[in-house]
């Protein structure tokens, strides 16, 4: 249960509570305390810690404005990104993104970047997905990502290999990888749905028919030992009317592309002053 409203439990109905132990029930009111009463304040403990935290990140951010360009904050920015801060204070990514938001309002060389939407966005993305934003430059420069597909196999085409697209069906729509981060076992899913959603978020774009001339740069794609692990199986697990003779995994080059909306996001919310 959330803090906040653990609190409120405990405020109205705790108070309740505690005038029902009186007289000879005051004994109960301990039991309660020992196992009900702890886990609330430890949990209200933990989340304050977290606000203090954020609030630590804030002045931190704060402290870096150059004082000639220090400013009330914008309000339509600052007051909601507050606001939705709270909820999100116990995860270190959005909470620092929050913090970066409200002090690039106070920042007059940065506030016209502050765009009101920042606050959904940043609510709107997962933490796994907030960290991948904050530590590549995905946000900065086209990179390069590929859709995977079972298809049929064009002539003096081989499976597991880059092709052009052809009949058939995508396995994963987007996939991307970064060299300076691994994929964990659980996380293969997240790094397939992560190009949907900052898509989706107009922080960045994926055209059709646009590629990286280096191709050098997509072989990473093809030597995924988890990634073809998922592959080999999903392919086991194909019905014997899916199973088309001719159809196998076919990979097709593709490129993630941040917009401008994308780099003011970054600018506001994640640049590192």
């Amino acid at each position: 249960m959330e803090p906040l409203f653990t609190g409120a439990l405990l405020g109205a109905a705790g108070s309740a509570l505690v005038k029902a132990f009186d007289g000879p029930f005051k004994s109960i009111e301990d039991l309660w305390y020992t196992n009900f009463g702890y886990k609330t304040a430890l949990k209200r403990a933990e989340y304050e810690a977290k606000v203090e935290s954020f609030k630590q990140d804030l002045l931190k951010e704060l402290s870096k404005i150059p004082k000639e360009n220090q400013q009330e904050p914008r309000l339509c920015v600052a007051g909601p990104a507050m606001e939705a801060a709270k909820y999100f204070v116990e995860e270190d990514s959005l909470r620092q993104m929050f913090a970066k938001l409200v002090a690039s309002t106070s920042d007059s060389s940065k506030f016209i970047k502050a765009h009101p939407a920042f606050v959904n966005i940043i609510s709107q993305l997962a933490p796994f997905e907030a960290n991948i934003l904050q530590n590549t430059n995905i946000l900065l420069a086209p990179s390069p990502c590929c859709k995977i597909r079972f298809q049929k196999k064009e002539t003096d085409s081989k499976a597991f290999s880059f092709t052009n697209m052809s009949e058939g069906h995508s396995i994963i729509d987007h996939f991307i990888t970064f060299d300076n981060l691994q994929i964990a076992p659980d996380e293969l899913e997240l790094y397939s749905s992560l190009l949907d959603n900052i898509t989706r978020l107009n922080l960045c774009e994926i055209p059709a028919n646009y590629t990286l001339t280096n191709d050098t740069l997509y072989d990473k794609y093809l030597n995924i030992p988890l990634l073809n692990s998922f592959l080999e199986q999903y392919k086991a697990e194909l019905t014997s009317s899916e199973k088309i003779t001719g159809n196998d995994v076919f990979f097709l080059k593709e490129t993630v592309i941040p917009t401008s909306f994308g780099k003011m996001f970054f600018e506001a919310c994640i640049r590192q002053n």
